[in-house]
């Protein structure tokens, strides 16, 4: 069969590594085979780009495995022609399915000319693709937000209403809703933490949103959840972000202003705060019935 490329390789592309297969076509009509196994990382990359150079390969095929092959094939295509072939075209003979042979198999396709490439674009046309479909992603993302954030202020307006002249603070409105952790002592000590029965529509509308505020990137409300995760785990996490949603509620209506998030680093500046934390550890002690004297060591 005739040979159409003497200088080729075959690259079987996996998540952690890459089997590669030189084929070399020799004076005498028989082929040189070198087969070697790299990582996925990108020094060991590099080192697989050298050694196709070294061997003066001049096209390399690659099967479109998933997404792995998409490292691989952008950073040999600047320096070889790179053939991506489907799966299906390039399929070995059943029983026989290793790494090598499959590299092996590849090297073998493109050197006769048996496969074709499939349609990669051009470095120009992918950066701009991936624009465009992140942009699409952050609208569509930005539209479910808003519907997630007009079906909860739907429900908070129907179970709690506009009227906050009844609960005199949000700490009020949390204990009413059953939102707030229990306060169950006896004897100095505390027995319980546990939430009361409240209204079960608000607090699965709320439950619903904090899973939704968990999730978001650099907010207050994430920020908060991740803080009391690694200590409490993540059920007893959702109730952070779910308590505040509710007190953000109970302040918008009841001062008729804007919400202003802190952004995601905002435990972690009041922890660094001398001021803040003093603050804090002095209300801790008048909670307790100390009268507290802060005096300035000299």
């Amino acid at each position: 069969m005739e040979v159409l490329f003497p200088r080729c390789a075959g690259l079987d592309v996996h998540r952690d590594t890459v089997a590669a297969a030189v084929r070399v076509q020799t004076g005498s009509g028989k082929a040189r085979v070198e087969v070697r196994t790299f990582t996925t990382t990108g020094g060991s990359l590099g080192l697989l780009a050298d050694w196709l150079a070294q061997n003066r390969v001049t096209i390399a095929g690659t099967e479109s495995t998933g997404v792995y092959w998409k490292p691989v094939f952008h950073l040999l295509e600047d320096r070889f022609e790179c053939w991506l072939l489907n799966a299906a075209h390039v399929r070995n003979v059943p029983g026989r399915k290793t790494d090598v042979a499959d590299a092996v198999w590849i090297a073998d396709l493109v050197a006769h000319g048996l496969v074709r490439a499939s349609f990669v674009p051009p470095k120009p046309q992918r950066d701009l693709r991936d624009l465009t479909r992140a942009r699409r992603t952050v609208v569509e993302e930005k539209t479910r937000e808003v519907q997630r954030l007009e079906k909860l202020m739907t429900v908070l307006v129907a179970e709690v209403g506009l009227d906050m002249g009844r609960f005199p603070t949000a700490g009020h409105l949390a204990s009413w809703a059953g939102i707030c952790p229990g306060n169950h002592t006896s004897g100095g000590k505390r027995l319980s933490g546990r939430t009361r029965h409240g209204n079960k529509w608000l607090r699965t509308a709320l439950t619903e949103a904090a899973h939704a505020a968990a999730r978001s990137k650099n907010t207050y409300l994430a920020s908060h959840h991740a803080q009391i995760r690694g200590r409490r785990g993540v059920l007893k996490a959702i109730g952070a972000p779910r308590h505040d949603i509710l007190l953000a509620y109970w302040h918008i209506i009841a001062s008729n202003t804007v919400y202003q998030d802190l952004g995601g680093g905002w435990h972690a500046r009041r922890r660094r705060d001398p001021e803040g934390r003093k603050n804090t550890l002095v209300g801790e002690l008048e909670k307790l019935g100390y009268t507290v004297a802060v005096i300035s060591a000299a």
